[in-house]
């Protein structure tokens, strides 16, 4: 037996009308067709803050899942140990062009897995001196890049990875925040040991009365072989910024956290995305490094009027957050 609809008049099956999915793509210079089109289109000068940003999670990710709507993508994944997990969020803003449209027949849910070895060969593999596409096709990631060398296109599988209920909302109080403009003390200590000749590096954090407040890295402070660094906070050609919680400030003889090397070299490994940073600890020990990406390019409206030479400046941001040891 055939549904009709009881308010049509003639007693006529109504027609299903089916949304058809946008396939055609216009960047500045050139026109895309998208067969088999699965949500997202980006293009960009060298997909570089891609490159920056797997660069920087390779060493504690293989695979992670992109969460793709119409603001921009985010990544957020947990390692396997759950010693950290990354957080990242790419704003629509920072490509040159970028468009997300979900499945009109479907509930997308935007989310699209990656192995994250594989994505950066194939953006190895592309020429970075001029406009790079980037978008979903079928059960595929398909890059391209058109240069003066000519085009070349490459693609990956994508992969299907169930989305990770993860909080990153810290609750415990602020014991301490510190933006770096470049290097910091903490991480050069760091660099200069490998993982096999420490296992653990103590931050401790000390307000003393009437000069200031004093940061120490110490790299196997249990041990003979304990090396240390101490450093006075101050605004300088390092530090930008600093904030001091109460729960500091009430600890006369300072607080002290431990964390491990090696994940510590990890955190290092973000340095890659960019050196401007800041180091949140809190009482709890859980502390969020964040890694803050400028991307400077011309405006379209700059383009057309070369006298203009103020320039947009995008910014995003990778946090990586730390658990730190516990003695227990």
């Amino acid at each position: 037996m055939k549904k009709t609809n009881l308010n049509n008049n003639n007693n006529t099956p109504v027609k299903k009308i089916t949304k058809k999915r946008k396939t055609e793509f216009k960047t500045n210079s050139k026109s895309y067709t998208v067969p088999n089109f699965d949500g997202l289109f980006i293009a960009n000068h060298g997909l570089t803050v891609f490159r920056k940003l797997f660069k920087s999670i390779l060493p504690v990710l293989t695979e992670t899942n992109m969460t793709m709507d119409e603001t921009g993508i985010e990544i957020l994944s947990l390692d396997v140990s759950h010693v950290c997990f990354i957080k990242c969020f790419l704003p629509k803003g920072i490509f040159e062009h970028y468009e997300f449209v979900p499945d009109p027949e479907s509930e997308d849910s935007g989310i699209r897995g990656v192995k994250i070895d594989s994505f950066l060969k194939c953006l190895d593999y592309l020429d970075h001196d001029g406009l790079c596409m980037f978008y979903c096709s079928g059960d595929r990631f398909h890059l391209e890049s058109n240069s003066v060398g000519g085009k070349k296109e490459v693609s990956l599988r994508k992969l299907e990875i169930v989305s990770q209920a993860i909080d990153t909302e810290i609750q415990f109080a602020l014991v301490f925040h510190i933006v770096f403009f470049m290097k910091n003390p903490i991480f050069e200590l760091v660099k200069t040991f490998k993982c096999e000749e420490a296992d653990v590096i103590e931050v401790g954090i000390t307000v003393v009365e009437g000069d200031g407040v004093y940061i120490s890295a110490s790299v196997n402070p249990d041990e003979n072989s304990c090396l240390k660094n101490t450093f006075k906070v101050e605004n300088n050609e390092l530090i930008e910024t600093f904030e001091i919680g109460n729960v500091l400030t009430e600890s006369p003889a300072g607080l002290k956290f431990k964390y491990s090397v090696r994940y510590f070299k990890y955190v290092l490994e973000c340095l890659k995305f960019s050196q401007h940073h800041s180091i949140t600890i809190h009482e709890n020990g859980m502390t969020k490094f964040e890694f803050f990406y400028e991307d400077e390019r011309n405006t379209a409206e700059e383009e057309k009027n070369e006298s203009a030479f103020i320039k947009k400046i995008e910014t995003t941001s990778l946090c990586f957050f730390l658990a730190a040891r516990s003695d227990d």
